[in-house]
Protein backbone atom coordinates (compact mmCIF):
# COMPACT_ATOMS: atom_id res chain seq x y z
CA UNK A 1 0.00 0.00 0.00
CA UNK A 2 1.37 3.09 -0.79
CA UNK A 3 1.84 5.88 1.80
CA UNK A 4 -0.66 8.18 -0.12
CA UNK A 5 -3.10 5.09 -0.02
CA UNK A 6 -2.41 5.07 3.48
CA UNK A 7 -3.09 8.49 4.36
CA UNK A 8 -6.40 9.15 2.42
CA UNK A 9 -7.91 5.59 4.61
CA UNK A 10 -7.02 7.33 7.83
CA UNK A 11 -8.66 10.51 6.98
CA UNK A 12 -11.20 8.69 5.07
CA UNK A 13 -12.46 6.36 7.70
CA UNK A 14 -13.33 8.26 10.42
CA UNK A 15 -15.29 10.96 8.07
CA UNK A 16 -16.80 7.63 6.49
CA UNK A 17 -17.85 5.97 9.97
CA UNK A 18 -19.40 9.82 11.10
CA UNK A 19 -21.65 9.59 8.62
CA UNK A 20 -22.87 5.83 8.88
CA UNK A 21 -23.57 6.56 12.22
CA UNK A 22 -25.63 9.70 11.90
CA UNK A 23 -28.01 8.57 9.24
CA UNK A 24 -31.76 9.20 10.72
CA UNK A 25 -33.00 5.97 12.32
CA UNK A 26 -35.67 5.76 11.08
CA UNK A 27 -35.02 5.95 6.74
CA UNK A 28 -33.83 2.83 5.65
CA UNK A 29 -32.37 1.89 1.71
CA UNK A 30 -35.19 0.01 0.22
CA UNK A 31 -33.19 -2.89 -0.29
CA UNK A 32 -33.45 -3.92 3.43
CA UNK A 33 -37.20 -3.57 4.26
CA UNK A 34 -39.09 -6.62 4.63
CA UNK A 35 -41.88 -5.66 2.76
CA UNK A 36 -39.51 -5.88 0.07
CA UNK A 37 -40.68 -8.58 -2.83
CA UNK A 38 -39.52 -9.88 -6.02
CA UNK A 39 -42.38 -8.97 -8.52
CA UNK A 40 -43.27 -12.15 -9.23
CA UNK A 41 -43.81 -12.83 -5.18
CA UNK A 42 -46.34 -9.39 -5.70
CA UNK A 43 -49.29 -11.64 -6.26
CA UNK A 44 -48.46 -14.56 -4.38
CA UNK A 45 -48.56 -12.97 -0.77
CA UNK A 46 -51.68 -14.07 1.24
CA UNK A 47 -54.07 -11.25 1.51
CA UNK A 48 -55.25 -9.92 4.82
CA UNK A 49 -58.73 -9.32 5.00
CA UNK A 50 -60.34 -5.20 5.38
CA UNK A 51 -63.33 -4.06 6.82
CA UNK A 52 -65.71 -3.96 4.18
CA UNK A 53 -64.61 -7.00 2.02
CA UNK A 54 -67.37 -9.51 1.10
CA UNK A 55 -66.49 -12.80 1.68
CA UNK A 56 -68.25 -16.15 0.39
CA UNK A 57 -67.83 -18.91 2.60
CA UNK A 58 -69.35 -22.46 1.47
CA UNK A 59 -69.80 -25.31 2.85
CA UNK A 60 -70.17 -28.35 0.86
CA UNK A 61 -73.82 -29.63 0.80
CA UNK A 62 -74.69 -27.53 3.71
CA UNK A 63 -76.35 -24.71 1.09
CA UNK A 64 -78.35 -23.59 4.17
CA UNK A 65 -75.14 -22.71 5.87
CA UNK A 66 -73.49 -21.09 3.20
CA UNK A 67 -73.57 -17.72 2.56
CA UNK A 68 -72.08 -13.95 1.99
CA UNK A 69 -70.51 -12.42 4.90
CA UNK A 70 -69.60 -8.39 5.04
CA UNK A 71 -67.01 -7.66 6.93
CA UNK A 72 -68.27 -5.06 9.33
CA UNK A 73 -66.65 -2.18 10.96
CA UNK A 74 -65.82 -3.97 14.23
CA UNK A 75 -63.59 -6.65 12.16
CA UNK A 76 -65.95 -9.31 12.41
CA UNK A 77 -68.91 -11.01 10.60
CA UNK A 78 -71.68 -13.27 11.83
CA UNK A 79 -72.40 -16.67 10.50
CA UNK A 80 -75.07 -19.58 10.92
CA UNK A 81 -74.77 -21.57 14.01
CA UNK A 82 -71.62 -19.87 15.23
CA UNK A 83 -71.80 -16.99 15.52
CA UNK A 84 -68.63 -14.12 15.68
CA UNK A 85 -66.05 -14.96 13.71
CA UNK A 86 -62.79 -12.47 13.31
CA UNK A 87 -62.03 -11.50 10.11
CA UNK A 88 -60.01 -8.22 9.80
CA UNK A 89 -56.52 -8.18 9.12
CA UNK A 90 -56.97 -12.38 8.68
CA UNK A 91 -55.94 -14.56 5.72
CA UNK A 92 -58.14 -16.70 4.07
CA UNK A 93 -56.82 -19.51 5.55
CA UNK A 94 -57.07 -18.57 9.15
CA UNK A 95 -61.18 -17.61 8.38
CA UNK A 96 -61.00 -21.02 7.03
CA UNK A 97 -59.67 -23.18 9.84
CA UNK A 98 -61.59 -21.53 12.51
CA UNK A 99 -64.41 -21.79 10.50
CA UNK A 100 -63.84 -25.46 10.02
CA UNK A 101 -63.14 -26.00 13.64
CA UNK A 102 -66.45 -24.40 15.16
CA UNK A 103 -69.13 -26.19 12.68
CA UNK A 104 -67.98 -29.52 13.88
CA UNK A 105 -69.83 -28.90 16.54
CA UNK A 106 -72.96 -29.07 14.62
CA UNK A 107 -71.82 -30.88 11.02
CA UNK A 108 -69.97 -33.88 10.56
CA UNK A 109 -66.26 -33.48 8.96
CA UNK A 110 -67.36 -30.06 7.58
CA UNK A 111 -65.60 -29.02 3.88
CA UNK A 112 -65.24 -25.15 4.03
CA UNK A 113 -64.41 -23.25 1.55
CA UNK A 114 -63.53 -19.04 1.70
CA UNK A 115 -63.05 -16.69 -0.88
CA UNK A 116 -63.15 -13.03 -1.45
CA UNK A 117 -66.18 -12.30 -3.20
CA UNK A 118 -65.89 -8.30 -3.67
CA UNK A 119 -62.65 -6.16 -2.38
CA UNK A 120 -63.78 -3.12 -0.26
CA UNK A 121 -59.80 -1.36 -1.42
CA UNK A 122 -57.19 0.41 0.24
CA UNK A 123 -55.99 4.00 -0.31
CA UNK A 124 -52.56 5.50 -1.14
CA UNK A 125 -52.08 8.78 -1.14
CA UNK A 126 -49.51 9.95 -3.89
CA UNK A 127 -47.83 13.34 -3.83
CA UNK A 128 -44.87 15.38 -5.72
CA UNK A 129 -43.95 14.85 -9.25
CA UNK A 130 -46.72 12.72 -10.22
CA UNK A 131 -49.33 13.32 -12.99
CA UNK A 132 -52.34 12.64 -10.59
CA UNK A 133 -51.72 13.02 -7.29
CA UNK A 134 -53.94 13.31 -4.28
CA UNK A 135 -55.44 9.99 -2.90
CA UNK A 136 -55.91 6.93 -5.01
CA UNK A 137 -57.13 3.40 -4.39
CA UNK A 138 -56.05 0.09 -4.67
CA UNK A 139 -57.20 -3.44 -4.07
CA UNK A 140 -55.34 -7.18 -3.18
CA UNK A 141 -51.87 -6.60 -3.37
CA UNK A 142 -50.22 -3.76 -5.10
CA UNK A 143 -46.52 -3.03 -5.91
CA UNK A 144 -45.18 0.85 -5.65
CA UNK A 145 -44.91 0.84 -9.53
CA UNK A 146 -48.92 -0.02 -9.97
CA UNK A 147 -49.81 3.06 -7.58
CA UNK A 148 -47.49 5.20 -9.82
CA UNK A 149 -48.97 3.84 -12.58
CA UNK A 150 -52.42 4.88 -11.17
CA UNK A 151 -50.94 8.23 -10.66
CA UNK A 152 -50.44 8.48 -14.29
CA UNK A 153 -46.59 8.26 -13.79
CA UNK A 154 -44.08 10.54 -12.86
CA UNK A 155 -43.30 13.90 -14.81
CA UNK A 156 -40.13 15.53 -16.46
CA UNK A 157 -39.31 17.10 -13.17
CA UNK A 158 -39.54 13.88 -10.94
CA UNK A 159 -35.92 12.79 -9.16
CA UNK A 160 -36.23 9.12 -10.20
CA UNK A 161 -33.56 8.97 -7.13
CA UNK A 162 -35.64 10.32 -4.64
CA UNK A 163 -38.98 8.41 -4.00
CA UNK A 164 -40.34 8.36 -0.35
CA UNK A 165 -42.33 5.71 1.10
CA UNK A 166 -44.30 7.19 4.51
CA UNK A 167 -45.47 5.03 6.94
CA UNK A 168 -46.95 6.55 10.08
CA UNK A 169 -46.88 10.32 11.37
CA UNK A 170 -44.97 12.29 8.98
CA UNK A 171 -44.29 14.24 11.97
CA UNK A 172 -43.76 11.65 14.72
CA UNK A 173 -41.22 9.23 13.89
CA UNK A 174 -42.40 8.16 10.44
CA UNK A 175 -41.17 4.92 8.85
CA UNK A 176 -39.55 6.38 5.56
CA UNK A 177 -38.47 3.99 2.88
CA UNK A 178 -36.37 5.82 -0.34
CA UNK A 179 -36.53 4.14 -3.34
CA UNK A 180 -34.47 4.99 -6.62
CA UNK A 181 -37.36 3.63 -9.52
CA UNK A 182 -34.45 3.96 -11.88
CA UNK A 183 -33.71 0.26 -9.81
CA UNK A 184 -37.18 -1.14 -10.87
CA UNK A 185 -36.86 0.70 -14.39
CA UNK A 186 -33.06 -1.33 -15.16
CA UNK A 187 -34.71 -4.77 -13.61
CA UNK A 188 -34.22 -4.77 -9.91
CA UNK A 189 -37.67 -5.48 -9.00
CA UNK A 190 -36.13 -5.67 -4.72
CA UNK A 191 -37.02 -1.87 -4.84
CA UNK A 192 -40.62 -2.70 -6.52
CA UNK A 193 -42.22 -2.22 -2.61
CA UNK A 194 -45.49 -3.74 -1.61
CA UNK A 195 -47.52 -0.95 -0.50
CA UNK A 196 -49.82 -0.64 2.78
CA UNK A 197 -53.06 0.74 3.24
CA UNK A 198 -52.31 4.28 4.00
CA UNK A 199 -49.05 4.84 2.95
CA UNK A 200 -47.99 8.47 1.57
CA UNK A 201 -45.68 8.02 -1.91
CA UNK A 202 -44.39 11.49 -2.33
CA UNK A 203 -41.62 12.09 -5.17
CA UNK A 204 -39.52 14.76 -5.22
CA UNK A 205 -38.01 17.40 -7.50
CA UNK A 206 -35.06 17.59 -6.25
CA UNK A 207 -32.30 16.06 -4.39
CA UNK A 208 -33.08 14.97 -0.81
CA UNK A 209 -30.47 15.48 1.93
CA UNK A 210 -32.35 15.51 5.19
CA UNK A 211 -35.06 13.77 5.02
CA UNK A 212 -36.65 14.11 8.51
CA UNK A 213 -36.67 18.49 7.23
CA UNK A 214 -37.85 17.72 4.18
CA UNK A 215 -41.23 15.98 5.75
CA UNK A 216 -41.37 18.55 7.65
CA UNK A 217 -40.98 21.72 5.11
CA UNK A 218 -42.24 19.88 2.20
CA UNK A 219 -44.45 17.10 2.52
CA UNK A 220 -46.11 17.52 5.65
CA UNK A 221 -47.92 21.41 4.23
CA UNK A 222 -48.75 19.58 0.69
CA UNK A 223 -50.44 16.79 3.05
CA UNK A 224 -52.09 18.83 5.57
CA UNK A 225 -54.18 20.23 2.19
CA UNK A 226 -55.64 16.98 1.22
CA UNK A 227 -56.30 14.91 4.68
CA UNK A 228 -57.00 15.93 8.01
CA UNK A 229 -54.55 16.22 11.47
CA UNK A 230 -56.82 13.48 12.53
CA UNK A 231 -56.24 11.25 9.74
CA UNK A 232 -52.47 11.67 10.30
CA UNK A 233 -52.29 10.69 14.16
CA UNK A 234 -54.27 7.62 13.55
CA UNK A 235 -52.86 6.42 10.35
Amino acid sequence: MSHRLHWLLLVLFPLLLWVGCNQPATVYPATIRPSIVEAREVKQLEYLINVDDVIEVNVWQNQDVSRDAIVRPDGMISFPLIGEVKAHKRTLRQIDDEITQKLKEYIISPEVTVAIKKFAGEKVIVLGEVVKGGVHKFVGNASLMDIIGEAGGLTRDAKYGNLLIIRGDVLDKPEVVMVNVNDILNGDMRSNVVMYPNDIVYVSSKPIADVARYLRDYVAPVLSTIVSVEFLRTR
